[in-house]
């Protein structure tokens, strides 16, 4: 299943917890997708020290395969995506 998540703020208060990313679509994440997630944050924490502020926007996707679904032929299987990007 597909999931999404986004932010914005100041460098500031990106860095010190405030990546408040709740995933947007699903509003409730089963297993698989949480563990993207988490790791999504984690690399979005680690990407806003490395892209100039002030005020920065984080973007998270992506898409798990539930328990026992399998991958569909032409269709997207498990990935992630982090942009982080600077607002003017």
């Amino acid at each position: 299943m597909s999931w999404s998540a986004s932010c914005c703020g100041t460098k500031a208060e990106l860095g010190n917890g405030g990546v408040d990313t709740a995933p947007t679509s699903p509003a409730v994440l089963d297993q698989p997708m949480a563990k993207q997630h988490a790791a999504a944050r984690v690399v979005a924490l680690q990407l806003i020290e490395q892209v100039p502020g002030p005020k920065l926007s984080i973007s998270m996707a992506g898409h798990a395969n539930g328990v026992g679904e399998l991958a569909k032929p032409g269709s997207a299987n498990d990935y992630i995506t982090v942009s982080v990007t600077q607002v003017a």
